[in-house]
């Protein structure tokens, strides 16, 4: 367990650690449809096809992201294979966590907050809605799809503390990935890899 209050900053991702993901309704999903058309796709925390991290940085359009999801599948690109694919892909998103804006609310007393999101136009079409009760509590909201760089990439980190005016010696970084957290631990912040959700009331 780490001691937030030597820590100016802090520095959130959002899936896992705000917002609850559960990786394997989409897994289940894609495996359902990789079965139609015996296709393959891999998708976890862990691994998974460059097309996906193409996404997140914005390199590739919603469009091609599901032409690339059908190839690997082994689908035909129709409308309802793609309304198939986008119901699939956005199987992952459950909701803000509960509690969880009222925590920021009294974080956001002691100290300064932001939020830093490897995300989607698919995704975020959904998620950033949804997130407006978490909204007020950040100073800013940085999406992966709309900065153009992506964790665990120390760009992505330091493009933050400078639209910030953070030092990266005074900010915790808090995710659920162990890799971002290495990331972040490269780019200078201090990090915390969050393995239980509930951890985070804990801190």
């Amino acid at each position: 367990m780490i001691n937030i209050t030597g820590y100016a900053n802090l520095l959130f991702d959002l899936g896992g650690v705000l917002y609850a993901l559960d990786y394997g309704k989409t897994q289940a999903a894609f495996a359902a449809l990789a079965a139609q058309g015996g296709g393959a796709l891999t998708y976890s925390k862990a691994k998974q096809d460059p097309i996906f991290d193409a996404f997140e940085s914005g390199k590739a359009s919603p469009a091609e992201f599901l032409v690339r999801l059908g190839e690997l599948l082994n689908l035909p690109v129709t409308p309802d294979t793609t309304a198939a694919l986008t119901a699939a892909w956005n199987a992952i998103l459950l909701g803000p966590m509960p509690g969880r804006a009222e925590l920021l609310a009294r974080l956001k007393t002691r100290h300064r907050l932001a939020l830093l999101s490897n995300t989607n136009d698919i995704h975020w079409a959904v998620v950033r809605p949804q997130i407006e009760v978490f909204a007020p509590h950040f100073e800013q909201i940085f999406a992966s799809n709309e900065v153009g760089l992506r964790k665990p990439d120390a760009p992505f980190y330091h493009h933050a503390l400078t639209a910030l005016g953070w030092q990266a010696h005074e900010t915790l970084f808090i995710d659920d990935i162990e890799a971002n957290v290495a990331g972040a631990r490269a780019a200078g912040l201090a990090a915390y890899h969050l393995t239980d959700p509930e951890e985070l009331m804990a801190l």
